[in-house]
């Protein structure tokens, strides 16, 4: 579980309405669920329209990620490729097949298979590489995804601030109607800025994070591998895939 995530959300959230109750405002005033309908409606259906929709459904159950990232293993990984790497050298490529059920990450048991059946160096960097490229650019649709609701979302706030204002005017010689009409266009603005600010775009910034992180654990994997393959020694196998994990190196992934 990502503590800071869930922190990061109660304490932007609760800041707002600490300084909302600190000017001496209502909580009340400012929740306003017909200006919370535009808003989150408006920025739902515009981003409907542009984004396909296996790429919006997938988006969606990607969301849980941000709070429950997964969890690499990384020491479990290193453990085993360092026996692997060592046992390689002694009795060869057959002896992979039983460090695969090891692992249950499909793409490190891709790689395993690939070592396993001998396929040569050039050949696994190039499929392996292809895959991670891939992955990227999938999770990339997923952080672009919540980027535009953060996007639509401000400029979604403003047209309900005009629909209010809309009500303010054509009902200025009923003033009983008039604070229901500023109500909407103001928290509707709120609500814009607040959703996009708070919630959409740290989502969006948050997912593509994780995909270069996972990215760079599959980099890893393929630096072990293509390591064991070319028959380096295990201390130049650790030496390689250790440098992923190096603080001077990395930015603190594992």
């Amino acid at each position: 579980m990502e503590l800071f995530s869930f922190l990061g959300v109660i304490i932007g959230f609760g800041a707002l309405l600490l300084g909302n109750v600190l000017e001496g405002g209502q909580l009340s005033l400012i929740l306003n669920p017909v200006a919370l309908l535009i808003v989150m409606g408006g920025t739902l259906g515009s981003v409907m329209v542009h984004t396909p929709t296996k790429v919006f459904l997938k988006s969606l159950t990607s969301l849980p990620r941000v709070f429950f990232p997964p969890n690499l293993k990384t020491t479990h990984v290193l453990k085993v490729f360092f026996l692997m790497s060592r046992s390689y050298k002694k009795e060869g490529a057959l002896v992979v097949s039983k460090y695969e059920s090891k692992f249950t990450d499909p793409f490190i048991k891709k790689a395993l298979k690939m070592l396993g059946d001998g396929s040569s160096v050039s050949l696994m960097k190039d499929i392996l590489n292809l895959d991670i490229s891939l992955e990227e650019r999938n999770n990339q649709l997923h952080s672009d995804f919540y980027k535009s609701l953060g996007g639509y979302s401000p400029t979604i706030g403003l047209v309900g601030a005009i629909l209010g204002l809309i009500n303010v005017m054509s009902n200025l010689g009923n003033p009983e109607l008039l604070g229901h009409g500023l109500a909407v266009a103001f928290t509707a603005t709120l609500y814009g800025v607040a959703f996009a600010n708070l919630i959409f775009i740290p989502i969006a910034e948050k997912l593509a994070i994780l995909s270069e992180t996972e990215a760079m654990f599959r980099d890893m994997i393929v630096t072990g591998v293509v390591s064991i393959r070319e028959g380096e020694s295990q201390s130049i196998t650790e030496s390689r895939m250790n440098s992923f994990l190096d603080e001077r190196l990395s930015s603190g992934w594992k």
